[in-house]
């Protein structure tokens, strides 16, 4: 991502496909640091790393987070004090090998939501977590839940 993006300050929207991001930290200081972004769908392409990491104090606005087709991905985390303001998290397309970690850090939290191929390991362990955070929120299965559990699968 160009430099001039932390420019960007009335940014609402950031749809971002076929960029061909590697690296997280960067990528994620960049855009976690627009103070008006509101909804972000990285889609197709837009990241090729395995683990992308919502860091602390990052994405102070963020709402919705939609994640498409990112083959590469196999670990969504969430660490203490990030994302303070998101309520819907979207997963279509992805096998989240390692999980989603960190949903206890989503204070607003109101939706997860697996949509087509949206699979996870540990889906049991995910909607545990669900059920006892705090925010009462709802994990939304698009299909029957075998097919969004990758079971115990840990990379």
């Amino acid at each position: 991502i160009p430099g001039w993006f932390v420019n960007l300050l009335h940014l609402v929207k950031l749809y971002l496909l076929r960029s061909q991001i590697k690296e997280e930290g960067k990528f994620m200081e960049i855009l976690g640091a627009l103070p008006s972004l509101v909804h972000l769908y990285l889609g197709v392409g837009s990241y090729i790393g395995g683990k992308l990491v919502f860091k602390m104090a990052a994405f102070a606005n963020l709402k919705k987070l939609d994640i498409w087709s990112l083959e590469q991905l196999r670990e969504l985390m969430f660490e203490e004090g990030t994302l303070p303001q998101l309520e819907r998290i979207e997963i279509n397309y992805c096998r989240l090998k390692s999980g989603i970690i960190g949903i206890k850090h989503l204070a607003s939290l109101k939706e997860i939501s697996l949509g087509w191929d949206g699979k996870v390991a540990r889906l049991g362990m995910l909607q545990h977590k669900v059920d006892t955070h705090p925010n009462r929120p709802v994990l939304r299965l698009k299909m029957d839940r075998s097919h969004h559990d990758l079971g115990d699968i840990v990379e």
